[in-house]
């Protein structure tokens, strides 16, 4: 608890009030403590806010009490110290929605459910947001990473006019249906982290961006910035060219980017000019050996003039019993923008990548970072943003050099003798309850944590009700 109120104390300067400050601090808490639904009226009730005038926390986020670009500068400074002084930034970035149901909440249009059944395409009303997870070595486990969010951008997709709508509506209707699109967001969130990470003193470092298939198109390779790599999954039937040789006889017109047309990369997997290769890569709490192949300086249509790395991943072999026959999963087919880079390093970054979509699952299911009853502009976008920072503190806290790193309670019978190979983030949720009921129950306060900002001496008092915390859970 006192790292992760360390962690708050150099988020002063995105409040204007130290008013505003306490609150957000008390709401932040209480995603963390609540028990029930992880609505603002909940993460009230659990701080022991509900006997007083509940406006002041709401419009927290309806007036824009705090600036998240700030926030998630603290949350990137704090990530990237406790790098090496050569490793780079890797990151991740994918996009997810959250489900709704009021009609007027802003932002909200309707979505393709990703859980909904392969012979049936199903619609839900959610918002989308966008997201950039960065890496975190662990310490205890080498090869092993968590994702810390660093990023978190709502998306909306613009409102589709009537029938009758003027041609100018219109017109502006495709223009901003166009910039709306998620690899275009994608592509401007990069240049934003970026941007960041040079305004910040860490310009030096090299930023790796990890994603899926959705964003390895033009938008977001061709808008790549400078000291940026892009590791992304391809088609098996993508289109991939040679370079132009430069005996090429001189003709007229611009340059020729693209030389001969090779095989496709499955035509690549199939055949027998490429030699497979032997990598290790650390995946699904283990060392796995996996076999690849690797075409260097190739390009594509898809990032121009730039020079691309090729890696087809042969798929592992498993068996859901032991009894069962061996099964096989689907190739895996990379593209890298940076032709020189080491392979293990690719095929490492890119599992890695699996991170966010563990971040995804606990924002929303142990957060609830898709609970809130909010429904203005700000107030769809803040709240969001305020989950993901209470996540990324929470792991940075218990994370933190000098803190303990094993889970303290008692785990289930079912479990057996065997210890989870890492603290989950229910296990860093019991942990600080613990800590935090633990003063509750003796009746005392939060005030001996001292604020550290100069500025000023004023504690952050608020008293944690875990009989409040209870019966909100359960009526």
């Amino acid at each position: 608890m006192e790292e992760y109120l360390k962690l708050w104390g150099h988020c002063r300067e995105a409040f204007e009030r130290d008013s505003s400050w306490e609150r957000a601090v008390r709401l932040s808490t209480g995603m963390l403590l609540c028990l029930g639904r992880h609505t603002v009226t909940g993460l009230i009730t659990t701080t022991g806010g509900h006997a007083k005038d509940w406006s002041a926390d709401y419009r927290v986020f309806e007036r824009e009490r705090f600036d998240t670009k700030k926030m998630f500068c603290v949350v990137r400074r704090e990530t990237v110290d406790r790098l090496e002084a050569d490793q780079p930034v890797v990151t991740f970035m994918d996009d997810t929605i959250l489900k709704r149901r009021g009609q007027k909440v802003s932002g909200t249009s309707w979505h393709r459910d990703a859980n909904g059944p392969k012979f049936c395409c199903n619609f839900v009303w959610a918002g989308r947001y966008l997201q950039i997870s960065g890496a975190l070595p662990e310490e205890d486990r080498p090869g092993s990473c968590r994702g810390i969010p660093f990023l978190l951008k709502h998306c909306p997709i613009p409102k589709r006019p009537s029938k009758r709508a003027p041609d100018s509506d219109w017109d502006a209707y495709w223009k901003l249906r166009d910039s709306a699109r998620i690899s275009v967001k994608g592509a401007e969130a990069i240049c934003d982290l970026r941007e960041g990470l040079d305004n910040e003193s860490m310009g030096g470092r090299q930023l790796v961006v990890s994603v899926d298939g959705g964003y390895t198109n033009s938008s977001v390779v061709r808008a790549l910035p400078e000291r940026t790599t892009l590791i992304g999954r391809i088609r098996k039937d993508a289109k991939l060219y040679a370079r132009p040789e430069d005996d090429e006889p001189v003709r007229r017109g611009r340059k020729r980017f693209y030389g001969r047309q090779l095989p496709t990369p499955e035509d690549i997997r199939q055949g027998d000019e490429e030699p497979w290769q032997d990598v290790d890569a650390f995946s699904v709490d283990r060392t796995h050996t996996f076999r690849l192949k690797v075409v260097r300086n190739i390009r594509s249509k898809i990032a121009g003039e730039r020079d691309l790395c090729l890696l087809i991943i042969q798929p592992l072999r498993y068996r859901l019993t032991k009894k069962s026959r061996l099964l096989y999963r689907d190739p895996a087919y990379l593209i890298c923008t940076d032709p020189e880079l080491d392979v293990s390093r690719i095929l490492q970054w890119y599992l890695w990548r699996w991170q966010i979509e563990v971040n995804f699952r606990d924002q929303k299911s142990l957060l609830g970072m898709g609970e809130s009853s909010v429904r203005t502009a700000k107030s769809v976008e803040k709240f969001p943003e305020l989950t993901a920072l209470s996540y990324a503190f929470l792991q940075l806290a218990s994370t933190a050099p000098g803190v303990a790193a094993n889970f303290s309670g008692h785990l289930p019978k079912w479990r057996g003798q065997t210890e989870p190979g890492r603290m989950s983030t229910g296990m860093m949720i019991t942990e600080m309850r613990n800590a935090v009921w633990g003063l509750a129950v003796n009746g005392k306060n939060l005030g001996h944590f001292v604020n550290r900002r100069s500025a000023t001496t004023k504690l952050l008092k608020f008293r944690p009700d875990l009989e409040t915390a209870v019966l909100y859970a359960h009526r």
